[in-house]
């Protein structure tokens, strides 16, 4: 969960059909609130340890208190949302949300959860499983996405 073994890439996509839920939308209004991190490391967040890099939950703990009589109205519980509640409902959500769900392994690793005994040593990292759970996570399976064909593009 700290990151520390992270050496395959994350695929995230974005989802021009839904905005609330899009990484990309997200990560550029990120970016336009709290500037880029010009720490050498090329980190996304700042800070050493992943509880040191809590704006995020900080923002969210804020808006959720002072949002609280409208979570309520809409049958939420305001204690219970939390940042951790992110990667958790969208482990959830791919894992159940379909008929046609990534593999237990492409969620697990993702989440970065721990799998014991011989799934850390026969389930690994492949690229097309975690291709699929982005696009599972982004919303957007059913998305047919643009093809460039050739338009005589060679008088460019």
């Amino acid at each position: 969960q700290a990151g520390l073994q992270s050496k395959h890439p994350r695929h995230i996509y974005a989802n021009p059909l839904a905005p609330e839920i899009c990484p990309i939308l997200s990560l550029g209004i990120f970016w336009m609130s709290y500037g880029l991190n010009s720490d050498i490391s090329m980190r996304l967040f700042t800070g050493r340890h992943q509880y040191d890099r809590h704006v995020y939950s900080k923002v969210l703990k804020r808006v959720v208190q002072s949002q609280a009589g409208n979570v309520r109205l809409l049958g939420g519980k305001p204690d219970e949302i939390g940042a951790h509640s992110s990667r958790k409902g969208a482990a959830s959500w791919v894992s159940s949300g379909s008929s046609a769900c990534p593999s237990s392994t492409a969620v697990s690793l993702r989440a970065g959860w721990v799998q014991p005994g011989v799934e850390d040593t026969y389930k690994r990292f492949e690229a097309a499983g975690d291709q699929y759970l982005g696009r599972c996570c982004a919303g957007e399976t059913s998305i047919t996405h643009q093809h460039i064909e050739d338009f005589n593009l060679n008088r460019v």
